[in-house]
């Protein structure tokens, strides 16, 4: 039960900075004390009320750890309503506020790592935290703080009880106000969010006051405090709060501006320089004050250690960014212009920044600077308290979680999304677009024959392959896509705001270019992929969507390969066009293509059907199956001439030809008809593909056909284009 067993036992969430300005000398202290947002001036006030000059101590514990201050400014309210409600003694009521707010002002000195620490307590940290309260007695005395505050801070851990008691007296021997402080400041602990636990409901936390009765807590205290809770206690502290602002009206209008608590020395600024010895000089953050004329005034040792600058080579020298060279979180120097500590002096406005400085190591060292603007009586800026906090095992832990993220989220050899971080994004991906009533759409896509390029070219080749193909993928999607490796040599695209019309023609584009592009881990030789697509429908699943897109990748490698299926949420699929959509109902052979051309004829496709009808009768070529914009032709070299030598025998070639008519939608020649045909040659007999010169063959059968169909490269025009949706076969059969 005791407030001392853990570094945070007394901590509370303070509540967010509100930019309100303090009185005349005040800084805001933003603490969370049951006040709206904006009366943290107010608080200010209740603090420098009751403490006066002694309020640049509460200022310092708020500056280290404000929930720590928060915490104390609730403790004080709640032993002054209750010293209030049981008429306490006036003299004794005071010390006891004095005591309350100050009591735990020790923690100044304790480590960050400790205080914040959110597991328990290894034994050194547990007596670094028990060295508190001899620290904070310290100071206090150094700033000249009466014995009567000072006892009921001594005294207010101990146990009521002898037997369990460490530290004498006990009983009704402790001290009146430290038993009072006692109860006060554990129910504050325990009904308030602490580092290493969650608050407890008041009822709870009474319930763990009784069982702790007679032996922490003195029982008739207890019983007497919980009377006080019981009754309207929000009332209760706002009649203390207006109690202590009386306080500081009568004190002001008496014309004292230097305000005093009681039992504090009035002449509080002859102990400035104690003070600063003892209390700043404790600190292991780094303190650095600046007048007006931004010249430094003082340089604690916390500041030598952390930047490796001695306090002489800098007092009374102008700040200056480079005096630590001085850094923004991505390693930019700061300018003097830019300088925060500059702004502060001239906005009085505080400000907290992350940037780097060069300490004693070549490596740049991270703080947080917490600079505090100094407001004298009449209401100018006298200068500013600079907090420099080490922060660099925090931001060593922020990339070391933001690694972990990644890692946990990314395919480590393509860097793409992984299967969990797209099965984690996939059922919020169809819920949005059901919400907003749009289609999104999923393209599942698997290299062809991947086995077969491990076993010819390497695993590593492989790896290669797969980059590359990422790569291809990631530089087809849109802001708001996911693509993702699901596994393997398979890979999916979530198509934000897209039907599966478009996503099909971005599949079919995706495919062409993968099939253009050679590969140089594969000795130039180029790959190929198969394609499903789906859509959302109403009150789909992942599951579901990504079962109907499996079935279409299904059916596009049972089909042949090379080529993109796309499956309605009803279940009816649909080939688009692609090299193995066209050629595997018809199987003149199983073998790949020797030599692949794409090809542009800038006439509509029927007048490319009927020099397609020239090049068959010329070269006595027979037409072996049509489907609709797709033909098959066989190619006899005997008897036409064509690349005959009398020591040659000649080659049989199987000519794959796909025709679509297209039309340019650019603003240079808007609606121009043109047909882009998709050519693949294969020997039609096997043996065949092991002659050294069958590619140049094929090539020249290539040649002859581009030339009698006049058609190009494509590239050379570099108009966007639609597709028309003409198909060949009816004016193919037509004649």
């Amino acid at each position: 039960m005791s407030s001392t067993t853990h570094t945070a036992s007394s901590i509370a969430a303070a509540d967010p900075d509100t930019g309100s300005s303090a009185p005349v000398g005040v800084l805001p202290l933003q603490l969370d004390v049951g006040y709206r947002p904006g009366e943290v001036a107010t608080q200010a006030c209740l603090v420098q009320a009751r403490l006066g000059a002694g309020s640049s101590l509460f200022t310092a514990l708020r500056c280290k750890h404000s929930p720590t201050a928060a915490h104390s400014l609730r403790v004080a309210l709640s032993c002054s309503a209750w010293g209030m409600a049981v008429d306490l003694d006036p003299e004794l009521l005071s010390d006891l506020e004095v005591a309350a707010l100050l009591h735990d002002i020790g923690k100044i000195g304790v480590p960050d790592a400790v205080l914040l620490k959110p597991g328990k307590l290894d034994e050194c940290e547990t007596e670094t935290v028990r060295g508190h309260q001899a620290m904070g007695l310290e100071i206090l005395k150094s700033f000249g703080a009466p014995s009567a505050v000072r006892e009921i801070i001594r005294y207010a851990p101990a146990w009521y009880a002898s037997e369990v008691d460490r530290v004498p007296p006990h009983g009704n021997g402790l001290p009146l106000g430290a038993r009072m402080l006692s109860i006060a400041d554990a129910f504050d602990s325990m009904t308030h969010q602490q580092v290493y636990r969650d608050a407890m409901g008041r009822s709870k936390a009474l319930e763990r006051l009784v069982e702790a009765a007679g032996s922490q807590f003195d029982p008739y205290l207890l019983r007497e405090f919980f009377d006080v809770e019981q009754a309207d206690s929000v009332e209760l502290h706002a009649a203390a709060a207006r109690r202590w602002l009386r306080h500081l009206a009568s004190e002001t209008s008496a014309g004292d501006r230097q305000l005093s608590a009681p039992g504090f020395p009035a002449a509080a600024e002859s102990l400035a320089p104690l003070f600063l010895e003892k209390l700043i000089g404790s600190m292991r953050d780094g303190v650095v004050c600046v007048d007006s004329q931004l010249h430094v005034q003082l340089w604690n040792r916390g500041a030598e250690v952390l930047s490796g600058v001695p306090a002489e080579e800098v007092t009374h020298q102008r700040w200056q960014p480079r005096l630590l060279k001085l850094r923004d979180e991505d390693g930019r120097a700061i300018t003097e212009e830019d300088c925060p500590v500059r702004q502060v002096v001239l906005s009085s406005v505080q400000s907290i920044r992350r940037v780097q400085i060069q300490g004693r190591t070549p490596q740049p060292v991270a703080i947080d600077l917490h600079i505090v603007p100094v407001i004298g009586p009449e209401g100018q800026t006298r200068g500013a308290n600079i907090f420099m906090r080490d922060v660099t095992s925090e931001t060593s832990l922020e990339a070391r979680c933001a690694t972990l993220h990644e890692k946990a989220t990314r395919d480590p050899l393509t860097q793409l999304a992984n299967r969990a971080e797209f099965d984690r994004q996939h059922q919020p991906f169809i819920e949005r677009h059901l919400e907003r009533n749009e289609p999104g759409s999923l393209i599942i896509c698997d290299i062809d024959h991947f086995k077969k390029i491990n076993d010819t070219y390497g695993h590593p080749a492989g790896d290669a392959a797969l980059r590359s193909f990422a790569e291809l993928l990631s530089a087809n999607c849109r802001p708001g896509d996911l693509v993702a490796r699901y596994g393997g040599e398979e890979f999916v695209l979530l198509c934000t705001d897209c039907d599966q019309l478009a996503a099909s023609e971005r599949a079919e584009k995706i495919r062409r270019e993968l099939g253009d592009m050679p590969l140089e881990s594969l000795s130039g030789k180029r790959i190929t992929a198969s394609f499903g697509v789906t859509e959302t429908a109403k009150k789909d699943t992942a599951t579901a969507m990504l079962c109907r897109a499996d079935q279409a990748l299904l059916e596009a490698k049972s089909a042949g390969r090379n080529m993109v299926v796309t499956v309605n949420p009803d279940g009816i699929g649909r080939k688009s066009h692609g090299e193995g959509g066209w050629f595997n109902w018809w199987k003149p052979s199983r073998s790949m293509p020797v030599a692949r051309a794409q090809l542009v004829s800038k006439v509509p496709l029927r007048v490319a059907v009927e020099k397609l009808r020239g090049f068959v009768t010329e070269y006595q070529t027979q037409a072996k199956a049509i489907d609709e914009n797709h033909v098959v032709l066989r190619f006899e070299p005997e008897g036409n001439g064509l690349l005959r030598r009398e020591s040659d025998r000649g080659v049989a070639f199987v000519l794959e030809l796909g025709f679509y008519e297209e039309k340019t939608v650019g603003p240079t020649l808007p609606g121009r008809v043109r047909t882009r045909v998709e050519v693949a040659v294969r020997p039609r007999r096997d043996r065949d593909r092991r002659r050294s010169d069958v590619v140049e063959r094929a090539r020249t059968v290539i040649g002859y056909l581009q030339t009698y169909l006049i058609t190009s490269e494509p590239g050379t025009d570099d108009e966007p284009v639609e597709p028309c949706g003409t198909t060949l076969a009816g004016t193919w059969l037509a004649e």
